[in-house]
């Protein structure tokens, strides 16, 4: 719920995507994707940040925000 909640919130200005690991393991071992969640960041082409674990709807929007210099 909280993802979903952060791609509505900031739809205008980040694009959202989700990768089902176990149905697509190849991409998930090109990520370095070792728990889940993982979040990744890409800005231009280039990888930003990435964070594994699950946070509260106010921690992403932080990360989201701080990751992509957003102001709130």
């Amino acid at each position: 719920p909280a993802y979903e909640a952060a791609a509505g919130r900031f739809a205008d200005q980040v694009r959202f995507f989700k990768l089902n690991s176990d149905q697509n393991q190849e991409a998930a071992g090109k990520l370095g994707i070792r728990g889940i969640p993982t979040l990744i960041a890409w800005k231009d082409g280039a990888l930003i940040a990435n964070q594994a674990g699950a946070q509260t709807g106010e921690g992403l929007s932080r990360w989201i925000q701080s990751t992509f210099g957003l102001s709130a």
